[in-house]
């Protein structure tokens, strides 16, 4: 597993998806949903994997979960969508007890004050804080 490692048995997730990797994808990777707005194409009684797709996160918008395992474009990948993970601090120094949202880049997540945190998609609560592009934080995925 890369450097996103989940912590275990300190918070297992509870909540793991598996759905279709609409790209390569390695395990610790942020995944964002690659339909972006488009519609689940059936209904409760004809759920199809390849309905919900995602792929590695490239803004800081579209964060949902990391993925557990690695794979690659077409083949089903489980995503963690909470628990307690590493990850490293993106351009942005990571504050304890404040919320994160994804760097966009790197798997990294950049620290936002509280009161920032209504105009970007949050994707964690920082547990500890970390040094901007060298330290890492234990990041409560929501």
């Amino acid at each position: 597993m890369s450097y996103n490692k989940l912590l275990m048995p300190f918070d297992e997730p509870k909540c793991i998806i598996s759905v279709k990797a609409a790209g390569t994808i390695t395990d610790g990777d942020i995944v964002a949903w690659e339909s972006g707005t488009d519609c689940v194409g059936s209904d409760i009684s004809t759920y199809a994997t390849a309905d919900i797709a995602v792929l590695k996160a490239a803004t800081a918008w579209n964060g949902i979960g990391i993925a557990m395992q690695s794979t690659t474009s077409g083949l089903n990948v489980a995503v963690s969508l909470d628990g307690v993970f590493i990850l490293p601090a993106g351009s942005t120094f990571v504050t304890a007890n404040e919320d994160v949202v994804v760097a966009g880049y790197g798997n990294m997540v950049n620290g936002i004050s509280d009161d920032a945190s209504g105009l970007q998609t949050v994707f964690g609560r920082a547990l500890t804080s970390a040094t901007a592009l060298t330290g890492f934080a234990l990041v409560k995925l929501r």
